[in-house]
């Protein structure tokens, strides 16, 4: 099972980096519901996608969903995400 679930993220991972982002989001949607405890990747790639989006507000949320959930509030590279998408909203709204 799991390596379904891997597999489906690679996948949409792919879908996104070819352009496919509206494929790609409803993958990554569908896979944090079903296995969101166990995959942060996904809340990631999802917030990620909100912000190539635009949507900075949902981004955030996600971010800080990830943060919280999986790394005990301690990883860099989502709390410069954050800072960013808070930028982004703050200047381009």
């Amino acid at each position: 099972e799991s390596n379904n679930l891997f597999a489906a993220n690679g996948a949409a991972t792919v879908l996104a980096q070819s352009g496919r982002l509206v494929e790609a989001k409803r993958i990554f949607a569908e896979l944090r519901e079903a296995a969101g405890q166990h995959l942060p990747d996904v809340w990631v790639n999802l917030a990620h996608i909100h912000y190539v989006h635009k949507e900075w507000g949902a981004a955030i949320r996600l971010y800080r969903a990830a943060l919280d959930k999986f790394y005990d509030g301690h990883e860099v590279s989502l709390l410069q995400s954050i800072a960013r998408a808070h930028f982004m909203a703050a200047t381009k709204g």
